[in-house]
């Protein structure tokens, strides 16, 4: 029995790996192209937008999403209790998504205006980005449900046909003309493309449908209290690097940062695989030798695959960078360092989110304190407004997310059971 289940997992898997190294490739291939065709200056604005359509997308959530995840794994064979879930979840969300444009739209244009776009520009940037922001609201909700449900390789396979259509809008973009308008519009289009696929699947499920449902407010309220905070605090680290470039640096600085952190889509499949599988399979495992042997496999596998990247693009930097065109082939130490503060980060988002689907992660606020001491000694001492210093910062921000879960874990294994027997 205990075979048969193993090669079921790992039938699953090798489907998913098989998709999910598809999207990535894909999304590469595109950034590729972007990076590669676009002058510095029209990158550096895709840059800026991009950036702060993530931005957008996480203060439109703060912990609904999460709250929606916790309430619908519940009520999960209620169809219609899914609906009203749903229904009250984007009315939250619409409200945050109001707030979050009030204070973003005005900071992104600003960012544009500073690095030369013009006026009319601008503009255009920050309206496409509203627009793909009213279908991704959308889109992150239904794949909440469609993933408690086990359809996760039809998300798979919408998310690559979605991501192979912009790429062939990219390239007869490259065609015709290019420039950080396409490179947006491409990402609309295809969110409005992704959004109607997985309505329609979500549909074949579920319902949306009112009225607003007290008890999910009460408890989405209180969700968003305990988690806006963290939220809004790594909305910021997460884009600080660029930010520092875009307002202590110059131009050419955004489009570096920008095209470096392309290759970072590289560990893009291990968060995937954290949150469909290796989270999900750590939580089925209750007895303590297990999961100290599955721990130690998962992670001598992480060091062993950044350890190999790390190694290539210190000893071929020069190969690697040709990718990204002439441009940037003088960013060999910057490439290092971009790739170090991927693997930091990966490495802490994957122990944060195994510790915390054990809910074993204790003294969670000393995170962000210790995160801030040790950005501001840097800030005293060293140079942020170079592309080395500001890559710094995000690698120091990494450090405390890699040692607080670590500390958690000897506590976390006293909880389960001594048999082993079941390795």
């Amino acid at each position: 029995m205990n075979i048969r289940r193993v090669t079921d997992w790992l039938k699953h898997l090798s489907v998913f790996a098989v998709f999910q190294a598809m999207i990535q490739l894909t999304g590469l291939f595109t950034g590729l192209i972007l990076v590669r065709f676009l002058s510095r200056e029209e990158y550096a604005f895709y840059t800026i937008a991009f950036s702060m359509q993530s931005t957008f997308s996480i203060l439109a959530n703060l912990g609904v999403g999460s709250a929606v995840m916790a309430i619908a794994s519940r009520i999960l064979q209620d169809k219609k209790e899914l609906g009203r879930l749903m229904y009250t979840g984007f009315f939250y969300r619409r409200k945050l998504a109001f707030y979050a444009t009030l204070l973003v739209a005005p900071i992104m244009a600003w960012l544009l205006l500073k690095n030369g776009a013009s006026a009319l520009y601008a503009t255009l940037l920050v309206l496409i980005v509203l627009a793909d922001l009213h279908f991704n609201l959308a889109v992150e909700y239904y794949l909440v449900i469609l993933r408690l449900f086990k359809q996760v390789i039809i998300v798979q396979k919408i998310e690559l046909k979605t991501r192979l259509l912009r790429l062939l809008m990219i390239m007869s973009g490259y065609f015709v003309y290019l420039n950080a308008l396409i490179g947006i519009l491409t990402t609309f289009g295809s969110s409005v493309i992704r959004h109607m696929k997985l309505s329609k699947e979500l549909s074949r499920e579920i319902a949306i449908e009112g009225p607003l449902n007290e008890s999910y407010q009460k408890e989405i309220v209180e969700t968003l209290k305990r988690l806006a905070p963290n939220s809004i605090f790594y909305t910021i680290q997460g884009q600080l690097t660029i930010w520092l470039i875009s307002i202590f640096g110059n131009t050419s600085g955004v489009a570096e940062i920008g095209a470096l952190g392309r290759f970072a889509i590289i560990f893009g499949f291990i968060g995937e695989l954290t949150t469909n599988y290796i989270v999900p399979g750590f939580a089925r495992i209750h007895q303590r030798v297990v999961f100290f042997r599955r721990f130690c496999q998962v992670v001598s596998i992480f060091i062993f695959w950044s350890g190999c990247a790390l190694s290539i693009s210190y000893l071929y930097p020069e190969k690697i960078l040709w990718i990204l065109g002439e441009k940037y082939t003088h960013l060999q130490h910057e490439l290092t360092l971009i790739l170090f503060s991927s693997i930091l980060h990966s490495f802490g988002g994957m122990l944060w989110s195994i510790m915390l689907g054990k809910a074993w992660v204790k003294h969670v606020w000393i995170n962000i304190p210790a995160i801030l001491f040790l950005q501001l000694a840097y800030v005293c001492y060293f140079d942020i407004t170079s592309l080395n210093g500001a890559i710094w910062i995000g690698i120091i921000a990494a450090i405390p997310g890699i040692i607080i879960p670590l500390f958690s874990l000897p506590g976390g294994l006293k909880t389960l059971d001594d048999d082993g027997s079941n390795a």
